[in-house]
């Protein structure tokens, strides 16, 4: 975990954290450190997932290359492996989600900067780029629930192997689920021992126990990795909500200022039509006038 926490302070900077960097700041009295910090966090979480990913391929490739081996001891060193990765990989989990957590509550404070308010610029940047790293942990996650699903298959192979094994007989999936539920498949492999203890059984029953004792080990680690994925599934669907609900509301106000806009414009050219009416009536009220004052005149003239 130490080695975990140090990475805090690498300055490790993404290329996903670059693209979205530069954001208008005139006129506000934002901190270039407090932007430089939350950019450095980032980058810490990137590289989080990174290794996340460069460790589930391993898993993926310890796991396929397992198929292949029948002898318990190097099948023990494959399992013993793949159990300290998925282990890393699980304490590499708990500091993104912490990481995020922090990230998060950094986020709320900087709203308080001025120009940095709820659904300014600089606020949906920091939100959006946030809300990324979990959406690329969400995938992960969607990945190790892959390779969970594809050890319990191979898990429940394993089972349906050892009874053939012992009873000579195929074993349909229903009586494969319940040694799974209930347990059976321990007391049924040392019956099987006790009973058939003949040389190449106990090797072949020491290979299935081998691959068993791995995945019930690998099991747990994935089901608390699952746990911890799923609370930021969790998080990642209310940022997203969040962020969604930030941005129409800009894009109503946009919308607003937009139709203020063109609601002023046509008053506007309402206003220059009617003095333009009023001008055009004035002259020819004028012009009505001097007609009636040079007829009135020539009349006079004229007896």
């Amino acid at each position: 975990m130490n080695d975990l926490m140090g990475r805090s302070f690498n300055g490790g900077r993404v290329g996903d954290v670059e693209s979205g960097r530069q954001v208008e700041m005139t006129g506000t009295k934002l901190n270039p450190q407090s932007m430089a910090d939350f950019f450095r966090e980032i980058g810490v979480v990137q590289n989080e997932v990174n290794n996340v990913k460069q460790l589930l391929q391993k898993i993926q490739l310890t796991n396929e290359e397992s198929k292949g081996v029948h002898r318990a001891d190097a099948l023990k060193a494959l399992r013993a492996q793949m159990d300290a990765d998925v282990g890393a990989v699980t304490r590499s989990a708990r500091f993104m989600k912490e990481k995020l957590v922090e990230l998060d509550k950094a986020n709320f404070a900087h709203r308080q900067v001025k120009g940095c308010e709820e659904g300014s610029a600089v606020d949906r940047q920091r939100m959006g780029l946030t809300n990324n790293q979990r959406k690329k942990l969400k995938e992960l996650m969607d990945e190790f629930q892959a390779l969970r699903g594809t050890m319990m298959d191979e898990y429940k192979e394993t089972i349906g192997r050892r009874y053939y094994t012992v009873t000579g007989k195929q074993a349909d999936e229903e009586t494969v689920e319940n040694m799974i539920r209930t347990g059976e498949s321990e007391t049924f492999l040392q019956q099987a021992i006790r009973e058939q203890g003949r040389g190449h059984l106990i090797e072949t029953i020491r290979e299935v126990q081998e691959r068993h004792d791995g995945v019930k080990a690998i099991e747990r680690h994935l089901m608390e990795l699952h746990s911890i994925f799923m609370d930021i599934s969790v998080l990642v669907d209310a940022q997203g909500h969040m962020i969604n609900d930030i941005e129409a509301n800009v894009i109503r106000a946009t919308s607003y200022t937009e139709r203020g806009t063109k609601h002023l414009a046509s008053a506007r050219r309402y206003q220059l039509s009617k003095r333009k009416w009023t001008c055009i009536s004035i002259l020819l009220l004028i012009v009505l006038i001097l007609v009636l004052i040079i007829a009135l005149k020539i009349a006079k003239v004229i007896p």
